[in-house]
């Protein structure tokens, strides 16, 4: 999952059925402040992810 904005820094989390934090990222590197996270989920379910706007 990518998020990108050129207006703000971004960030994702993702999360198990269970609310556990799988993976998160704030900035992609230190002159990029988008987000990225690759992951395969390790169960079914429903998950869920979180972005938002870092201050």
């Amino acid at each position: 999952m990518t998020v990108e904005s050129s207006d703000f820094d971004t960030y994702v989390a993702i999360f198990d059925p269970q609310g556990k934090l799988l993976a998160e990222n704030d900035d992609i590197s230190k002159s990029n402040s988008n987000s990225a996270v690759t992951l395969t989920l390790p169960a079914s379910g429903t998950h869920l992810s979180r972005t938002c706007q870092r201050l």
